[in-house]
């Protein structure tokens, strides 16, 4: 006689149910994790990642006051995005920049997600009475604008952006010392030094001194990781009259240069910026973040570099790596080299670190950024998933299941085999 145990069955079936769950699920998320290899993503000049709209108080505000702007934006890309940024510009209409500012940052949108998004905008009292625009883009993040919005709005292509107008009224207005954008001229392009040049504008009836402050990067990139340096001068201006400052760039070993100007008086700032391409070739990281994959508790590092000149660079690699974790691609030779990569380790934040490496062994770009679990809504939640030690338990407990009903079957044919005989 054999003699079953049939608590023991019962928890035998429980577990096996369980791990058969389990499989299913893993399975689930093997087929997320295949997909997740194939999320590529390489913005383009004019692609739109998202929808911007913008929404003011009034139509007429007084300068010198604070103004609450609001900006919907809408992920229309398809993908997850994550730290992205809005940048903020107010513009006059000969296209003089008056502010210019990242009112948010760390932005991140799941696919079809939208974010509405309140800033103040602090409208200097010493602004002239008139009509601005202002000009509110979406950028991957603010070290790489895919479409520059620091150049003029009239060259850009307008996707990831909303412009309103904005009529400003002044009644004490004061004399204003600005940037005359339209001056501005770039010679020595193709040498080895580089001389950009922009006139300076005093509307006030008496000689002023301000100060103009030059900050140099390298690439299309306004970060700290990309400052070549700041350089500051004391300029005097005649009343009511203009005059050309400029600053010489030599030692060009980067393929572009962003340069941007600033200055102040009576309280109010002009800013102009300038960007220039030389010679030397190099390819860029101009994308990069993590992602949540949506329904899952997985993430992914992805992004993209770009060849910034005509000829392909051979034997050049792109490391990705995460905290500990790195992964090293071999590059494409081509105008664009898309990458993903999954992010096995979970963690409270995440260090993102993406250099390409030239064929000698030296970093030619890179980009660094840190990701908080909490931002990317990604940290363990123990009602929706089990942790490490009780899948390792389930999977243990559903082995033992199956080879617990394996024997019970075993044993009872083997019962049925002894009463025949």
């Amino acid at each position: 006689m054999y003699f079953v145990n049939f608590d023991i069955l019962k928890i035998m079936k429980m577990y096996f149910l369980r791990g058969l769950i389990l499989s299913i699920t893993l399975s689930v998320y093997g087929i997320v994790f295949a997909q997740a290899q194939e999320i590529r993503y390489c913005p383009s000049y004019g692609q739109e990642l998202v929808k911007v709209n913008l929404d003011l108080p009034a139509d007429t505000i007084l300068a010198g006051v604070d103004v609450s702007i609001g900006a919907e934006i809408k992920n229309v890309s398809g993908l997850p995005l994550s730290g992205g940024s809005l940048f903020a510009r107010l513009i006059g209409k000969s296209g003089n920049i008056f502010i210019r500012l990242f009112p948010a940052t760390d932005i991140v949108l799941k696919v079809a997600e939208t974010k509405k998004i309140i800033f103040l905008f602090l409208l200097p009292e010493g602004l002239p009475k008139g009509v601005y625009t202002l000009d509110v883009s979406y950028v991957p993040n603010e070290a790489y604008n895919i479409e520059n919005p620091d150049l003029s709005i009239y060259e850009k292509s307008g996707a990831n952006t909303d412009s309103v107008l904005i009529n400003i009224e002044n009644f004490k207005p004061k004399p204003i010392v600005y940037f005359d954008t339209k001056s501005i001229k770039v010679d020595g392009v193709d040498g080895n030094s580089v001389e950009t040049s922009i006139d300076l504008v005093n509307t006030s009836s008496t000689a002023v001194s301000v100060p103009v402050v030059w900050r140099d990067y390298f690439w299309n990139a306004v970060s700290d990781e990309t400052l070549v340096g700041t350089f500051v001068e004391l300029v005097e201006i005649q009343s009511s009259s203009r005059i050309t400052v400029r600053h010489p760039r030599s030692n060009i070993t980067h393929s572009s240069y962003t340069l941007i100007a600033e200055t102040e008086f009576n309280g109010m700032k002009s800013i102009a910026v300038s960007r220039w391409k030389s010679d030397k070739k190099e390819t860029l990281v101009n994308f990069s973040g993590i992602a949540k994959i949506e329904g899952t508790s997985s993430l992914i590092a992805y992004g993209c570099v770009q060849n910034n000149s005509s000829d392909n660079i051979k034997d050049e690699k792109l490391s990705v790596l995460v905290g500990e974790d790195r992964g090293l691609f071999t590059i494409v030779p081509g105008n664009t080299f898309e990458f993903s990569r999954d992010i096995v380790k979970k963690d409270t934040e995440y260090l993102l670190s993406v250099d390409v490496i030239s064929a000698t062994g030296d970093v030619q770009s890179g980009s660094k950024k840190i990701f908080s679990c909490d931002l990317l809504e990604s940290c363990d939640d123990m009602s929706s998933v089990w942790r490490d030690m009780d899948l390792i338990f389930a999977i243990t407990m559903f082995a033992a299941g199956v080879g617990g009903l394996i024997t019970l079957l075993y044993c009872r044919k083997k019962k049925s085999k002894s009463a025949i005989n």
